[in-house]
């Protein structure tokens, strides 16, 4: 009896779980490799992208200005930018290599001519046959060079990786298999039939040995006592390694936040460097007002003028610049001091303090500047003082002043930078340059406008200038941080936007911040 119910139920039940268990391995290998090539080209995409733009960023660099380039200048531009890239690759431990009208330029991996492939002129996947085995490279065309930029890495990079995942899911599918069988099994076995016999045995007979039956059940008490036991091992073994992947998770979040702390580090040096430029003409009146009083007193001293009432009020001049001297170092070392938490404060006094700080630098310039008020109908032009901009409450925000401070001297002196460049070129008299900021609010936000009257930006770069390390300032001039951070600080330190277009004489940058009405204190 016990092998006819085995032939006709538990064999045809382990028949279709192999079978089961067939399918389901092939249709997860599919699944996992799949899914590992699509993450290896999505990995290629991003490396080729980046050298796209380190290409790009090269071109426009040297070719900022209006001159004509010979073809050796061209060909210098060329070298330098192979030498970046051959710098990112490096670090990125990559293959690559460029090719220039079927002719390699550059190349980490290709030791003879590139081979004939159907290339399109735009971007897509490239597979390769190379000394060194199958490759996979992901490609991208720069029209203005002819170039075709390729990333390549070995086949077996990502095959080896797939296997791994394929074997860590196999193996806790195999697990379950037979953990399933086992229990079916041993269920069936162990409970099925004792159940029925002892059914059977009440039903049709009145003897019963009670002895025997305590002990099968004791049997089946035990064996179910050690599926649990295993089952509570395999269980911890997916907890572990649960663990180890939130632990990668975790270092990868880690070295991200690191980066981004790196470039921020980067970007308070450079608004050092110009806040510290900004001290330099501020303080270059004052000490030439000390000097004079300075000689005005010895001049006094030579023709017998000196007296108490004259040294008093030489001295208290002296002391007046003195102290405004002192006062720009303690704005500029409050100014650098991190934002540990949110205060409410008014963006148009955080704008105003920028102004001030630069004014001495624009004037030398001969840059005009204003600051709009449409709540009040209010303009405020050429201010020294910070006293001569009344703070508002229309304008007031909770987040971070230093913070703002640092977007409002990123905005403006990339607007200083982009009207000194015109003027070099020909393409803007020194009369001409203004920087202009409009306050604004709608019912959520506040909007601010700044300006500037030097051309606007091209549309083939205004979706790019917001990237890491992006400039279209000549090497040495510019870092490409300065948009970046600001960015990062509108929208995930203030929770607003930032949007960059252009106007009918220039470029305009638009803010848009939550406000919070407080009454500010005067």
């Amino acid at each position: 009896m016990f092998k006819s119910i085995t032939s006709r139920i538990i064999i045809p039940i382990i028949l279709v779980l192999v079978l089961a268990s067939f399918l389901a391995m092939t249709l997860i290998k599919s699944y996992v490799d799949r899914t590992v090539y699509e993450l290896l080209i999505s990995f290629l995409e991003i490396r080729v992208n980046t050298l796209y733009s380190i290409v790009e960023r090269s071109f426009y660099s040297f070719t900022a200005s209006s001159k004509k380039f010979t073809k050796d200048e061209i060909e210098k531009i060329k070298k330098y930018a192979i030498s970046e890239i051959d710098l990112f690759i490096s670090s990125e431990n990559l293959d690559g290599f460029v090719v220039e009208n079927d002719n390699i330029v550059y190349t980490t991996l290709l030791k003879a001519d590139f081979p004939k492939q159907n290339l399109s002129k735009d971007a897509g996947v490239l597979n390769l046959e190379t000394e060194r085995g199958r490759y996979v490279g992901y490609y991208k065309y720069f029209y203005l060079w002819n170039w075709y930029i390729v990333v390549a890495v070995p086949e077996n990079y990502y095959k080896t990786f797939g296997k791994e995942a394929y074997q860590t899911v196999i193996n806790v599918a195999i697990f379950l298999v037979i953990a399933i069988t086992v229990v079916s099994f041993l269920l069936y076995r162990l409970l099925k039939r004792p159940l029925a016999k002892i059914r059977k045995e009440l039903l049709y007979q009145q003897k019963i040995n009670v002895r025997s039956d305590i002990v099968e059940i004791d049997s089946l008490v035990e064996t179910i006592n050690k599926i649990i036991d295993n089952l509570k091992e395999k269980n911890e073994e997916l907890e572990s390694l649960s663990i180890h992947l939130q632990e990668r998770v975790r270092q990868e979040v880690k070295k991200s936040r690191e980066k981004d702390s790196i470039i921020a580090h980067q970007s308070r040096l450079v608004a050092m460097g110009e806040m510290l430029a900004a001290i330099a003409h501020q303080w270059r009146q004052p000490l030439n007002a000390v000097a004079a009083i300075i000689q005005d007193i010895k001049d006094a001293y030579d023709f017998n003028e000196l007296d108490r009432e004259y040294l008093n009020k030489s001295t208290e001049k002296a002391m007046q610049q003195l102290q405004f001297m002192s006062q720009t170092i303690d704005e500029f070392r409050n100014f650098f001091r991190p934002d540990r938490e949110k205060v409410i404060f008014d963006l148009k006094g955080c704008a105003a303090w920028v102004f001030s700080m630069l004014s001495a630098q624009l004037r030398a310039y001969n840059i005009s500047y204003t600051i709009t008020c449409h709540e009040h109908n209010k303009t405020f032009e050429n201010f020294n003082d910070l006293s001569e901009v009344p703070l508002c409450d229309a304008f007031t925000i909770e987040g971070y002043p230093n913070e703002m401070k640092q977007v409002f001297l990123n905005l403006i002196d990339n607007a200083k930078d982009a009207i000194l460049s015109a003027r070099e070129n020909k393409n803007l008299s020194d009369e001409e340059g203004l920087i202009r900021l409009d306050f604004a609010k709608d019912r959520n936000n506040i909007i601010i406008n700044i300006y500037d009257n030097v051309g606007g930006i091209p549309e083939e770069i205004i979706d790019k200038i917001f990237e890491p390390y992006f400039t279209t300032k000549p090497i040495g001039k510019g870092d490409g941080i300065g948009l970046y951070m600001t960015k990062i600080i509108v929208e995930e330190h203030m929770h607003g936007k930032i949007q960059a277009g252009n106007w009918e004489k220039g470029a305009v940058f638009t803010l848009y911040l939550p406000y919070k009405v407080i009454k500010v204190e005067e």
